[in-house]
């Protein structure tokens, strides 16, 4: 990716080799995550590919219960810029919304990165007061 972190995207993501990572959404082919969550597992790093409103609202609420207490989830939309390309003329994803859906639930943002040339993400975790009630 020319012009952004030369920071592998597992690091900037929070996985390591312990993480249990799950991928949920049609994974972009330039994005190299891989899965190692069983459908039982909760995810130290759940990784959400969305494109719309609509999809990221129908899975927010199950996605976030499949993380760990300290857990990551980070949700992924195509970039603004990316919409110029046919196969993301469609995209009705922002930021914005990410955070309208994802505060009023206990989550909160706390990292932003670049994806891919692309894909944008967004890590949401867990309000530090609302972690123990979760365990």
């Amino acid at each position: 990716m020319s012009g952004y972190s030369a920071t592998p995207l597992l690091t900037k993501l929070g996985i390591t080799p312990e993480s249990v990572v799950g991928v949920i959404g049609t994974r972009p082919p330039e994005v190299e995550i891989v899965a190692t969550a069983s459908s039982e597992d909760r995810c130290d790093v759940l990784v959400s590919f969305v494109t719309s409103e609509t999809e990221f609202v129908s899975g927010l609420g199950a996605w976030a219960d499949t993380i760990t207490t300290r857990g990551g989830l980070w949700i992924c939309w195509p970039k603004k810029s990316a919409r110029k390309k046919p196969e993301f003329a469609h995209v009705d994803m922002t930021e914005d919304l990410v955070r309208k859906h994802a505060l009023p639930l206990g989550l909160v943002d706390n990292k932003v990165c670049a994806v891919s040339d692309d894909w944008s993400g967004l890590r949401l975790v867990w309000r530090v007061e609302l972690r123990n009630a979760r365990q």
